[in-house]
């Protein structure tokens, strides 16, 4: 596996240079993350467990890419966002911890499940809502990369970010694209370079729960035909 290309830390103060953007409250506290844990059943992937920690809950880029909170009141929260989703008919894995979405369809979790293949320390999952099993994606190899991948892709698309982009070190041939028309392939390249491209959009290519577990243990899927949601 490649080093992660920067830390949880760093993004948050990155997220600062855009500040009116986003909502980036304090982190979550012990108490709350133990009730997520209690209702979940499992303990909290190291990975999701140090995102809350640093923050619980934020919304970034007017909503762009929200993770729920840890705990409290809320409908969707860290404890029962897979549990909402499943009863509402979504295709959410057992192994997998909903933590967000993007707004416009998408939902995003740590695989919890077998994890052979040392490039991939905490897979980031994304669930489409289709009636098919067929409806997973591999969205990146950790979620530190997840939320890099995500930070520069809303950046490049508000514009006037450049703060941003100069603190998370994006290069220019990146920052000369097109914003309506940016080339995804060649973002999540430069933010995941272990990820691989052709499992990484549940819209062309969704994968069943069992061939994500294959994928994730080395052993890449026997693949049917493109499945279209």
């Amino acid at each position: 596996m490649s080093d992660e290309p920067i830390d949880l830390e760093a993004l948050k103060s990155a997220w600062g240079k855009m500040r009116a953007l986003h909502r980036v409250p304090s982190g979550a506290s012990p108490k709350a993350l133990a009730e997520a844990e209690r209702r979940l059943g499992v303990p909290l992937p190291p990975a999701l467990r140090a995102l809350y920690r640093a923050t619980d809950g934020p919304s970034l880029f007017h909503g762009n890419l929200v993770v729920y909170p840890a705990g409290g009141s809320h409908e969707i929260t860290l404890g029962r966002a897979a549990e909402v989703f499943r009863e509402r008919g979504w295709p959410v894995p057992d192994e997998v911890v909903v933590f967000g979405d993007d707004g416009a369809g998408s939902l995003f979790g740590v695989w919890t499940g077998d994890v052979a293949d040392s490039r991939f320390p905490s897979p980031v999952v994304e669930i489409v809502e289709s009636e098919a099993e067929a409806a997973l994606g591999l969205a990146a190899s950790s979620l530190v990369r997840f939320l890099l991948f995500q930070t520069v892709l809303g950046a490049l698309q508000a514009g006037g970010g450049e703060e941003m982009l100069d603190a998370l070190g994006v290069p220019p041939s990146l920052r000369d694209m097109d914003p309506g028309d940016l080339d995804l392939d060649r973002l999540r390249q430069w933010a995941d370079p272990d990820l691989p491209r052709e499992v990484s959009d549940p819209y062309l290519a969704g994968l069943t729960a069992e061939e994500l577990q294959s994928l994730l243990s080395g052993e890449p899927p026997e693949r049917a035909s493109p499945t279209v949601h």
